[in-house]
C-alpha cells in the first residue's frame, strides 16, 4: 500500500516538473512574441522616423584672445615678446525658452502588430539678453550661430526657419559632432547677438512612440497636448501639471538651470562633444505613447501564478482521493495540468487579436469548461465537476484582479496564497492523519508477516 502511494506521489511530482518546463516554454514564447512586436516597431521607425529628442536652441559662440608671450630668440640671444592668439568656442544659454507641442497620433501596422507614430507640431519662443555676451579686449567675439539638435533628422517634415527679432534666417545642416550628434544651425550677425532678441521657431517633426525635449536655457517652460489617452511621462522631470482623460492629455513643465545643471552640462559638451549626446539624452523631459495594456507583460505576470494553480489543483485532487475515496489516475492529473498550461497559450494568442480582458475571459471560460467536462466523466460526479469548474473561474477572476492592480499585486497575491492555505487547512481539519499512518503501517506489517494472517 505504501509503495503504491509512493509511486503515485513520484508520478505526480514528475508531472509537476514537466508542466513547470511547459510553463517555461510558454514564457519563452511570450518573450519571442514581444521581440516580434519590437521588431515591428523598428521597421516602422526605419521607414517613418525613430524616437525624437529636441535639444536647444542654444548659441554657439566663437572667441579669440590676443596675449603676449615671451620667447627666447637665438639670433638676438635674448627673450622677446611675441603676440599670439587663442581661439575657442563655447555654448551660451538663452535667458528663457518656451515650447508648445501638439502631438498628432496615427497608427501603423506590421502584420498583426500596431505601432503608434506621431507628428509633433512644435512652436518655440525664446529670449536672448545681449548684455550677457562678453566682448572686450580679453575675450573678442568672432562668430556666432544658433543651434538646435534633432536626434533623427529624417523626421523633419518642413524646412525650419528661425525668426530673430522678426528677421528670417534659414538653417543649414551641421557638419561636426555637436549636441545630439545631428543638428542644424543658422549664422548670426555679431551686432545682432549683442542686442536683446526674441527668437521664434516652428518645427514639424515625425517620430515613433516617444518624444522628448532637453531643457537648454536658464529657465524652460514646456507644454504638450495630444488626443492619446495613455501617456507615460518620461525623463528626469515629471510634469508640474497634467490632465489625462478620454479626450487625451495635457501636461506642462517648468525647469530652471539650477535644477537641470545645464550650464555644467554644456561646458562638458564643449570639451567632450562625442560624449555630449548621451549626457543630453538622459537630461530630457517627455512623454511615451504607452499601450493601454501590454498583453505580453500581463501574460508574463500571469505565468508567475501557473505553479500555484497546478500545485493547488493537484492538492485538491489528492484531498478528494483521501476523503471521498475517488480514484484519480496520474494520467488524469496530467490532462488537467495540460489544460491549465494551455490557458496561457490561449491568453497570449487571443490577446494579439482581441482586447486583453476579452482574451482573458474567453481563455478562462474555455479551460474551466474543459476541465469541468473532463472531471464530470473522470470522477463520475456532475455536482463535484461543476463545483471545481466554478472554483477555477473564481481563481481566474482573482488572478485577473491581481494583474490589473499592479501597485497592489504583491499584497493581493500574498493574501490569495494565505486564504488558499487557510481553506485547505480548514477543509482538512477533521482528517485523522494518524489513522492513515497506522493503516499504512499495519498493511506493511501484514505484508511482511503473512503468518499473522494465519493465526
Amino acid at each position: 500500500m505504501q509503495s503504491h502511494y509512493l509511486a503515485k506521489c513520484l508520478s505526480i511530482a514528475c508531472i509537476v516538473i514537466l508542466f513547470l518546463v511547459a510553463l517555461g516554454s510558454v514564457e519563452h514564447k511570450v518573450f519571442e512574441r514581444k521581440s516580434y512586436r519590437n521588431q515591428a516597431t523598428q521597421k516602422v521607425a526605419n521607414g517613418w522616423s525613430s524616437q525624437q529628442v529636441i535639444a536647444g536652441p542654444v548659441l554657439y559662440l566663437n572667441y579669440k584672445r590676443s596675449y603676449v608671450d615671451r620667447k627666447f630668440d637665438k639670433e638676438l640671444k635674448k627673450y622677446v615678446e611675441v603676440t599670439k592668439e587663442r581661439r575657442w568656442s563655447e555654448y551660451h544659454l538663452l535667458k528663457q525658452s518656451s515650447t508648445n507641442t501638439e502631438l498628432e497620433i496615427q497608427e501603423r501596422y506590421i502584420g498583426i502588430f500596431k505601432v503608434p507614430v506621431y507628428t509633433a507640431n512644435l512652436g518655440l519662443v525664446s529670449t536672448h539678453l545681449g548684455s550677457s555676451i562678453q566682448d572686450d579686449n580679453k575675450k573678442r567675439l568672432t562668430g556666432a550661430s544658433i543651434m538646435i539638435s534633432v536626434s533623427d533628422m529624417r523626421g523633419l517634415s518642413n524646412r525650419p526657419t528661425i525668426s530673430w527679432n522678426s528677421q528670417s534666417i534659414e538653417f543649414r545642416p551641421g557638419t561636426d559632432q555637436r549636441l545630439l550628434g545631428n543638428y542644424i544651425e543658422a549664422s548670426l550677425p555679431l551686432s545682432s547677438v549683442k542686442r536683446d532678441a526674441t527668437i521664434r521657431l516652428n518645427l514639424k517633426l515625425r517620430g515613433v512612440e516617444q518624444f522628448g525635449i532637453v531643457p537648454i536655457a536658464e529657465t524652460v517652460s514646456s507644454s504638450m497636448q495630444s488626443d492619446w489617452q495613455h501617456p507615460m511621462f518620461t525623463g528626469n522631470y515629471l510634469p508640474d501639471k497634467r490632465a489625462i482623460s478620454s479626450a487625451g492629455f495635457t501636461a506642462t513643465w517648468n525647469v530652471n538651470s539650477f535644477a537641470s545643471s545645464i550650464g555644467k552640462l554644456m561646458q562638458t559638451c564643449t570639451n567632450e562633444p562625442t560624449a555630449c549626446a548621451n549626457l543630453l539624452i538622459h537630461n530630457q523631459l517627455g512623454v511615451q505613447l504607452s499601450r493601454p495594456v501590454d498583453v505580453y507583460s500581463m501574460t508574463d505576470r500571469a505565468i508567475k501564478y501557473g505553479f500555484l494553480f497546478i500545485c493547488l489543483t493537484f492538492v485538491v485532487f489528492a484531498l478528494l482521493e483521501l476523503q471521498k475515496r475517488y480514484s484519480i489516475h496520474a494520467i488524469q492529473y496530467g490532462f488537467v495540468g495540460a489544460a491549465l498550461a494551455v490557458f496561457y497559450i490561449l491568453l497570449v494568442s487571443l490577446s494579439e487579436h482581441l482586447s486583453f480582458s476579452t482574451a482573458y475571459i474567453l481563455a478562462s471560460l474555455a479551460c474551466s469548461i474543459l476541465i469541468s467536462g473532463y472531471l464530470k466523466v473522470a470522477l463520475d460526479s456532475k455536482k463535484l465537476a461543476l463545483g471545481l469548474g466554478l472554483a477555477f473561474l473564481v481563481l481566474y477572476s482573482m488572478m485577473y484582479a491581481i494583474l490589473k492592480s499592479e501597485d497592489y499585486a504583491f499584497l493581493m497575491g500574498s493574501l490569495l496564497v494565505f486564504f488558499l492555505l487557510a481553506g485547505i487547512m480548514f477543509g482538512t481539519r477533521n482528517v485523522k492523519w494518524q489513522d492513515h499512518t497506522k493503516k499504512t503501517a499495519k498493511a506493511k506489517s501484514e505484508t511482511s508477516n503473512p503468518e499473522m494472517e494465519k493465526d
